[in-house]
């Protein structure tokens, strides 16, 4: 492609990025071999349609390229891209729609491919669910700090996986609202019952008091 990735600013301009020079730039940075060059000019015709149709072009490939920069194997990821369209449009989705979002999936990039597996995005998760799949990253981490970590991680994945339902219209405002809020009850209220615990088997009950969920939320 004679002139990349200069030659695209015109295109870009006409997707609607208002900073089509920084727009090329990106794109361009997203090749760092021949072979990211060659699966990246195939998919340019989707990408740049795809960008005319997100709020924010500029911010799509912004955040698309910091991607890239995380990801073990670009090569691969260009391709995965080339070889299904449908996984570029929801990553550009979420890349040209919210940089909360998109921040997320930067710092923990393998988190897109678990938002891949089947059914991830298909259905809601009900509270009981949340409560034992929370639980079950806690007891299956070995150290204290590994278990904060992993709780953090997987309250991080949760809002990625809510916020993408919401983006993509799967779930309504009343069902992505009560799910966030499930979400922060039982990531809290994990917390509160490791620690409970850790306290009594260490100090003994002596009279611990039990969680009244609601309780905080009700002095407020």
């Amino acid at each position: 492609m004679d002139g990349f990735p200069n030659s695209l600013t015109p295109k870009l301009a006409a997707a609607g990025c208002r900073r089509p020079e920084q727009a090329a730039s990106n794109i361009g940075l997203l090749a760092s071999d021949a072979a990211s060059r060659s699966s990246l000019e195939r998919i340019l015709p989707t990408l740049v349609a795809a960008l005319g149709r997100l709020p924010d072009p500029d911010m799509a490939l912004n955040n698309l390229e910091r991607f890239a920069q995380k990801v073990i194997d670009r090569h691969f990821l260009l391709g995965l891209f080339r070889d299904n369209p449908r996984i570029l449009h929801l990553a550009l989705t979420i890349f040209g729609s919210s940089q909360f979002l998109s921040d997320i999936v930067v710092r923990q990039p393998q988190l897109f491919e678990w938002l891949l597996e089947p059914g991830v995005l298909h259905r809601p998760k009900s509270k009981a669910d949340l409560a034992q799949e929370a639980r079950q990253v806690v007891a299956g981490a070995p150290t204290l700090e590994r278990k904060w970590i992993g709780l953090r991680r997987y309250k991080s994945q949760e809002i990625l996986r809510i916020g993408l339902q919401d983006l993509v219209g799967r779930q309504n405002l009343v069902g992505i609202t009560e799910e966030l809020s499930n979400l922060a009850d039982i990531t809290l209220g994990t917390a509160y019952e490791y620690c409970r615990s850790e306290l009594v088997r260490r100090h003994g009950s002596r009279r611990l008091p039990a969680r009244r969920v609601g309780a905080a939320s009700a002095r407020s």
